[in-house]
């Protein structure tokens, strides 16, 4: 919860702004944070890294990976032409590679929604 304090500074008359964050400490933006930031917003970026998930799926033996990164678990549930651009791009160039791939959505309490990339139903 993050609380504004406005408080006049008696001696000048200029209004001071305070803020205080119960619970959390304010911290200063880090080059690892805004790395982590920029790459989630890249769509090579996401694309490799899903690749890597993919290599260690199909090293175990199996025919799927799922993800709910770069937006796929909260920016999804619509039709795919309104996804956020970042979503658009992962899965065309996962499709342009051979992938069959897909948002899942399972409805219950809660909505949960996953990235699907499957290789199993890949035609030659």
């Amino acid at each position: 919860m993050h609380v504004l304090n406005m408080s006049a500074n008696s001696r000048n008359g200029n209004c001071i702004a305070l803020a205080f964050f119960v619970g959390q400490r304010m911290t200063r933006m880090t080059a690892e944070k805004a790395r982590d930031m920029a790459r989630a917003k890249d769509p090579a970026f996401a694309v490799d890294t899903i690749l890597a998930g993919i290599a260690k799926a199909a090293e175990s033996g199996k025919y799927d990976y799922t993800t709910r990164d770069y937006g796929f678990g909260t920016s999804t549930y619509c039709n795919e032409s309104e996804y956020p651009e970042l979503c658009k791009a992962i899965l065309k160039e996962l499709r342009e590679l051979g992938f069959k791939c897909g948002v899942r959505v399972n409805e219950a309490q809660f909505v949960d929604m996953w990235l699907q990339v499957r290789w199993d139903e890949v035609k030659p």
